[in-house]
């Protein structure tokens, strides 16, 4: 019936049957779960979601997790808020105590991967998964890459993202997959290379996801410098990366943790799968993005009035 009616508009008929086939899911996933004030803005049409949904966003105890988690809660969206220690996220659930469920786990272990699976509810679907959790990486010239470290930075930043959506799709479908990648990973960084290694492995799984994974949409943001933990130390390690960021920080590019969430925010809810798919990276220093971002948060804005 809602085919029927989409084809009779003006919408074009390949537009009308994806708008309809998502409605027909999310409605489906509605009736097992009853009604959540939530809009989502379909080109053209909106829906609600049902509030048997949650966000699950790794690293929130500081920098871009944390922020995310924050700006998800902030639009009234259950979030799982992942991070090693349960002392970090205190200040998050004091924010939102109804909203935020701070999960203690260490992705790095197995079972710390299946707490976070246990935490998810019954009959909860997780609508998506930020990838925010990351490690320290030393600023250092190649010839003194500790190697142990970096396989373990290779076991946090790529294969517990992987051993994280094996593990929870066991038990329940992912919606939406977001990995925060970075210019690092195609541009090496003079006394940064573990750093450009790390991530650059990051990506490739983030792609070789998007790739094959069909009940689930991959998404990558490219935030840009952002004033984290690890860009303060490359600012302070005296590498010629250093001068690089340096000169970031004077021009005022380095931007708060909290502008990227909104952005990352506006991607992972408000838009649509046909957008997703046709813009591979996302980048918060491409003005194009954010207008694209804007433009689907207003309209979710404009059809909720």
């Amino acid at each position: 019936e809602l085919l029927r009616h989409w084809k009779g508009s003006r919408l074009p008929a390949r537009r009308a049957s994806e708008c309809a086939r998502e409605v027909i899911h999310l409605l489906a996933l509605r009736a097992c779960m009853g009604v959540y004030s939530h809009a989502v803005a379909y080109e053209n049409c909106t829906i609600n979601i049902g509030d048997g949904i949650v966000i699950v966003v790794t690293g929130a105890s500081s920098g871009i997790g944390h922020a995310v988690a924050a700006a998800l809660a902030q639009r009234g969206l259950p979030v799982l808020a992942v991070a090693r220690s349960q002392e970090p996220l205190r200040e998050l659930v004091d924010r939102f105590p109804t909203l935020i469920r701070a999960v203690a786990a260490d992705l790095s272990r197995q079972d710390g991967i299946e707490s976070v699976l246990a935490a998810v509810e019954p009959n909860v679907a997780v609508y998506g998964i930020v990838h925010s959790a990351g490690s320290r990486v030393t600023p250092e010239s190649y010839q003194s890459i500790n190697t142990e470290a970096l396989i373990e930075h290779f076991r946090i930043h790529v294969a517990s993202q992987i051993r994280l959506y094996q593990t929870m799709t066991t038990k329940v479908s992912i919606a939406r997959m977001l990995f925060i990648d970075s210019y690092s990973a195609s541009q090496p960084r003079d006394g940064w290379g573990a750093y450009s290694i790390t991530k650059s492995a990051s990506q490739m799984a983030a792609r070789c996801a998007a790739q094959e994974l069909s009940d689930t949409i991959t998404i990558r943001v490219l935030p840009g410098a952002v004033r984290t933990g690890v860009v303060e130390s490359v600012i302070a390690s005296g590498t010629k990366t250093a001068d690089v960021f340096q000169d970031l920080d004077k021009a005022g590019k380095v931007v708060a943790p909290e502008a990227v969430a909104d952005f990352i925010t506006g991607i992972l809810v408000n838009t649509t799968d046909e957008m997703l798919r046709s813009i591979q990276a996302w980048d918060y220093n491409n003005l194009e993005h954010r207008t694209l971002v804007q433009s689907a948060k207003d309209r979710v804005n404009h059809s909720s009035q």
